[in-house]
């Protein structure tokens, strides 16, 4: 029995595809962190900061945004996996078997 990944083959275009989405994210995320980087300045912390900080003494509204940044961060992991799952899964099967082909 073939395992999953050797199942399922992907396109050139699907690849390119895959590598644009990556690199979009890539883009996403260093936009992302220096925002992070300028709020950081703004209010005076550092990593080191960051790092000190035990999450367990928040006060209540720091806690709270905490919380809800945790849980759109866990929503979107979920909605990132379900909708790979989906494209993997609508993906054309273009594999066959040449088992028992004859030449003639």
């Amino acid at each position: 029995m073939l395992r999953k990944a050797e199942k399922m083959s992907l396109t050139d275009a699907q690849v390119e595809a895959k590598l644009a989405e990556i690199n979009e994210l890539r883009n996403h995320i260093e936009r992302l962190d220096a925002i992070f980087d300028r709020q950081m300045e703004k209010v005076g912390l550092t990593e080191e900061d960051l790092r000190k900080l035990e999450l367990t003494n928040l006060p209540p509204d720091v806690k709270k945004i905490v919380d809800e940044t945790r849980r759109e961060a866990q929503k979107a992991g979920e909605r990132v996996a379900r909708d790979s799952s989906f494209q993997n899964s609508k993906s054309p099967r273009r594999s066959f078997s040449r088992a028992g082909a004859i030449k003639l």
